[in-house]
């Protein structure tokens, strides 16, 4: 018992004192001209960055102007996702249909398409938002209809037979069995939509993490781009761990996962 807590801590701090020892490491470095701070950043005026952005409050300002468009951005393409799968799922003709321009949109970086929803919306939030909902709905369509074709089989058959309603189709069969998948690709989905929005928010914003990127490169500012670097993988964690908690408590029905 005791040496598996201690195989634990050791998990826990072995990551911690390498990412420390490297970060002493780089600014030693920069301190003493072994590479040139201009080009190559500083940890410590990375730090001060950081906190001149929490003393004027432009920190928040810009993680939740992101964190807008993301959220926003990722539900909308959740649930029309799931109304595209369920239907190309449950119907040959919707998969005849739409099947051609899934394909077409899965091949297509779909972040080409930012200029044109600019140029017609113009610079507000609105293009940004369709450009995360288009890159996650793919995934979760192609997700929800693999999931509702594998569900239907001698369990479907069965209820049918008990002579289950389709409400009662749809909340016992079809919702149990795609929960986990909705919730472990938004998982993946979540990432790429962060991606997008700071992708998207380097053009013509004036808020935004993918902004405060933007402006350091544009000004050369290295420490400018790392803090906000530092921002965004930060809330990438934070909103993978919530997913995590919301795909645990979503399938603890699951005998696995008790």
């Amino acid at each position: 018992m005791m040496q598996e807590r201690l195989k634990t801590l050791f998990f826990i701090i072995a990551p911690i004192g390498i990412t420390a020892a490297l970060i002493l490491l780089w600014e030693w470095a920069a301190n003493s001209g072994v590479i040139e701070a201009s080009k190559y950043g500083q940890p410590s005026k990375i730090f001060d960055e950081l906190q001149l952005w929490l003393e004027d409050g432009s920190l928040w300002k810009h993680t939740l102007a992101t964190l807008a468009v993301v959220v926003i951005g990722q539900l909308l393409g959740t649930v029309l996702g799931c109304a595209l799968g369920s239907a190309m799922g449950l119907s040959k003709f919707f998969n005849a249909v739409f099947e051609p321009f899934l394909i077409f949109f899965n091949a297509m970086p779909r972040l080409i398409l930012f200029p044109f929803f600019v140029l017609w919306l113009g610079f507000g939030d609105s293009p940004k938002i369709i450009t995360v909902m288009l890159v996650v709905v793919t995934l979760i369509t192609v997700t929800v209809a693999d999931g509702v074709r594998e569900t239907q089989g001698d369990l479907v058959a069965n209820m049918r037979v008990l002579g289950a309603s389709r409400w009662g189709m749809a909340s016992q069969v079809y919702l149990p069995s795609l929960t986990l998948r909705v919730t472990g690709a938004s998982r993946v989905t979540m990432s790429y939509a962060l991606q997008a929005a700071i992708a998207a928010q380097f053009v013509g914003s004036e808020s935004g993490l993918g902004y405060l990127v933007n402006l350091g490169r544009q000004g050369f500012e290295i420490n400018m781009v790392y803090a906000a670097i530092l921002v965004i993988l930060v809330l990438a964690l934070i909103l993978d761990w919530l997913l995590t908690l919301v795909e645990n408590r979503a399938t603890r029905w699951m005998p696995a996962r008790r």
